[in-house]
């Protein structure tokens, strides 16, 4: 439960950091230009009904760690692997990988969904 003065929901935003892992996280976010008395794992952004989301700390993204560090599918950035960085990332799920078709002579692109997406509603 959150308590807000004259918040609207239409219009402003409201941004929910979660600690998870000690010793890690970050303390702000440099794109939204927000700090946090603890290092935040996660930011939950409240800003209206389609515009609401749960983001990770690039340093703890998992998604990013696989798909870009390990398997080398998806761009790579050196700022990712910087602990307290200020970044965070939206939280995806690989849907397929990149797959040749050798019959139809074509590639079928590496597909992602976000899943940090907030609904609105029960």
């Amino acid at each position: 439960m959150v308590k807000t003065q004259d918040f609207d929901f239409a219009k402003d935003t409201l941004y929910i950091p979660v600690d998870m892992l000690q010793g890690q996280g970050n303390t702000h976010d440099k794109v939204k230009n927000v700090a946090f008395e603890r290092p935040a794992d996660f930011l939950i952004q409240i800003n209206s009904e389609n515009n609401s989301k749960i983001l990770v700390d690039a340093y703890y993204d998992s998604f990013y760690y696989l798909y870009a560090q390990q398997l080398n599918m998806t761009e790579k950035n050196p700022e990712y692997t910087k602990k307290g960085n200020g970044i965070f990332n939206p939280i995806y799920h690989c849907l397929s990988r990149e797959i040749y078709l050798p019959e139809d002579k074509r590639t079928i692109p590496f597909s992602k969904y976000e899943t940090g997406l907030l609904k609105h509603g029960d």
